[in-house]
């Protein structure tokens, strides 16, 4: 197993795979995206025709790869307040572009996603709050775009509960929900706060709270992911936060058959001790295996046991 590739010359401050795992982009901290493709060896090797020099003209701060149902789409954000989509297309000459480019954050863009494959939008959030959902007007030519909904969500996410005598630095990052029969879902941890808003959204009606996943901790929240459903009846959405522990909830939708809007209930299913500032968390496909990383130089792997209690599966350090 390939240990690790030389990426940038500078850190790297963002990644994302493609759809099929295939395709690697990662961002750096002079602004450049580079690109690596998975080789005969399972290795990986840059694609210098696809590398973007200058990307955008501060730091990297998400990537994020569309569903190939829409092509070879990667949206990239910055510390520069724009959010860009590129075309990423091999074996053409100039096989990369950028067809199109958002403006209108005044502040700078800390995470974006692509939506789940019912439709092709992009969510980004920026550091003062501001949740903005980009839709393509003609999928099948995704060079025009509009802003479909903006909304403020740090504000409804303040809690008294939080220590307030330690300092820390607010967080603002998304989890869609990537289930295509759930469009229009997605998990948001907005500023210094203890809970992730579950926020359902469409093309006709504005972006709301529709529930709210509360981890009982006096320390703020640093990351958050929505796993796959894949007909279980529920999701997994796990929460980091800098006191170390990784919290599971089980969140699921019920219908009423007096067809009045339908209800979220959830409840907390484990606390894992991983160690340090949980930064970043994935699901793999089956929403059953949870990695989670941080400032501690380690990924631990969760796994659920079949009695439903979940341990700690194997955990990499950064030098193997």
């Amino acid at each position: 197993m390939q240990s690790s590739i030389y990426a940038a010359e500078t850190s790297v401050t963002a990644q994302s795979y493609d759809y099929y795992s295939e395709c690697m982009s990662t961002g750096s901290n002079d602004g450049r995206i580079s690109t690596h493709r998975r080789n005969a060896d399972n290795g990986w090797i840059e694609d210098t025709e696809q590398r973007l020099e200058q990307a955008h003209d501060g730091r990297i701060t998400s990537l994020s790869y569309s569903h190939p149902s829409y092509g070879t789409l990667l949206a990239s954000s910055s510390t520069d307040r724009t959010v860009k989509v590129w075309e990423m297309r091999q074996n053409v000459p100039r096989n990369q572009r950028m067809i199109a480019k958002f403006t209108e954050s005044k502040t700078p863009i800390s995470a974006l996603s692509f939506c789940s494959p019912s439709a092709l939008q992009l969510l980004c959030i920026s550091t003062d709050g501001f949740m903005r959902i980009y839709q393509a007007t003609i999928p099948a030519d995704p060079t025009t775009w509009s802003c479909l909904h903006t909304i403020h969500v740090t504000s409804a996410q303040m809690h008294s509960t939080l220590n307030s005598s330690t300092p820390s630095t607010p967080t603002h990052t998304i989890s869609v929900c990537p289930d295509k029969e759930y469009s229009g879902l997605v998990g948001v941890v907005a500023g210094c706060t203890n809970a992730v808003d579950i926020i359902s959204y469409s093309t006709t009606n504005r972006p709301g709270i529709a529930h709210q996943l509360d981890c009982l901790t006096q320390q703020p929240l640093c990351s958050v992911a929505w796993s796959p459903g894949c007909q279980r009846g529920y999701w997994n959405v796990a929460a980091g936060a800098r006191d170390g522990l990784v919290r599971i909830f089980k969140l699921s939708l019920s219908h009423s058959d007096d067809g009045s809007a339908p209800v979220f209930t959830s409840h907390l299913v484990a606390e894992l001790e991983h160690g340090g500032v949980v930064a970043s968390l994935s699901w793999n496909l089956f929403g059953t295996v949870l990695t989670s990383s941080g400032d501690n130089a380690k990924a631990s792997v969760w796994k659920a046991s079949y009695t439903g209690l979940w341990s700690c599966h194997s955990t990499y350090s950064i030098s193997e």
